[in-house]
């Protein structure tokens, strides 16, 4: 009682002044944290939000595109590369072009469902991974481009069963029937490579063997013999030097500008045939209604005259029968 407190020893006031400080500082780089989480936070949330209303009229404006070239009822769903496109159609449209049912390939498709897309890139040669402008969402559109293709590319599908493509459990041996067939040396060794054209191309000290897989051999520039871990190797390379095989006629440049014009050509060779079958059914609708005209106004003349002879005819019957009342009268009053 009576005493008071002695004050902490400088160390100890000093080491209580320093951990105070380290609260503040820690405290302080927490909120800063909080408020630089909250702005990237907002950030995000911004560029989500516009990132979306982009998407979304990017989306009406392919759907404008689309619906300018055809009706809603000729139109796929939206589908962004060669790939993706509606199977209904690309299994009708092979069943119409090559010697392959409707059945078998929907056979075909249940036993791989690539097959599908890989025999119609197989027909036209277009990568499956080509994308696809909004005109070829239409149906019409999307047809006539695969037969300019076909008649560019050649009747690669016209006896696709008959050469043996398809074995008994509905798979595609593309190893048999495809761009290119290798010939080996009795070693082993690749003696040539035969391309879908007929044109060969001898080939001497080449790596490849037997034991090399031979992958994507529906695509001309796609096809490549494969070995892990050696890196592949592209089959079109063992005919470049000679221009023979698909560099004798190459049908469709690689670049994206080569490809939109293909696509612009297909769009205004079908506009001009729409015109033209407008046109014709104009012109049949015109030739209709001037015979229905006709036998309108056939009908109304027959219908004028016989009104006019039924009235002739009860003209002719009042006068006789007032004739005869006449002579009636007549006797009557001479008696």
């Amino acid at each position: 009682e009576g005493h008071e407190l002695e004050p902490p020893p400088v160390g100890l006031a000093h080491s209580c002044a320093i951990k105070d400080r380290r609260r503040r500082r820690r405290q302080r780089r927490q909120c800063e944290t909080c408020h630089a989480s909250g702005d990237v936070v907002l950030a995000l949330a911004g560029r989500l939000a516009l990132t979306g209303a982009l998407h979304s009229t990017q989306q009406r404006i392919e759907t404008k595109h689309r619906q300018a070239y055809a009706s809603s009822s000729e139109l796929f769903r939206p589908f962004a590369t060669f790939k993706g496109m509606d199977h209904e159609l690309a299994m009708t449209w092979l069943a119409a072009h090559s010697d392959l049912s409707a059945a078998e390939l929907v056979a075909c498709r249940a036993a791989d469902e690539s097959s599908t897309a890989e025999i119609l890139s197989f027909a036209t040669q277009l990568p499956l991974n080509i994308k696809l402008p909004p005109p070829c969402m239409a149906k019409p559109v999307m047809s006539r481009l695969l037969t300019k293709r076909l008649t560019t590319c050649g009747e690669r599908i016209r006896r696709f069963k008959a050469s043996g493509a398809i074995n008994a459990s509905h798979k595609v041996l593309w190893q048999k029937v495809g761009c290119y067939i290798p010939a080996f040396h009795p070693d082993g060794k690749l003696k040539s490579i035969k391309h879908i054209s007929g044109d060969v191309a001898e080939v001497a000290d080449s790596p490849i063997t037997k034991a090399f897989m031979l992958q994507d051999n529906f695509l001309d520039y796609s096809a490549a013999f494969t070995m892990r871990p050696m890196p592949l190797v592209k089959v079109h390379l063992f005919l470049k030097s000679s221009g023979t095989g698909p560099y004798r006629n190459i049908v469709l440049s690689s670049s994206a500008k080569a490809w939109s014009c293909f696509v612009d050509g297909v769009v205004a060779d079908w506009t001009v045939a729409k015109a033209a079958a407008a046109a014709t059914t104009h012109t049949d609708s015109d030739m209709k209604r001037q015979l229905q005209d006709y036998n309108t106004q056939v009908r109304k003349d027959r219908a004028q005259k016989a009104r006019e002879k039924a009235q002739e005819a009860l003209a002719a019957k009042r006068a006789r029968r007032s004739f005869t009342l006449g002579v009636q009268l007549a006797e009557n009053l001479t008696t």
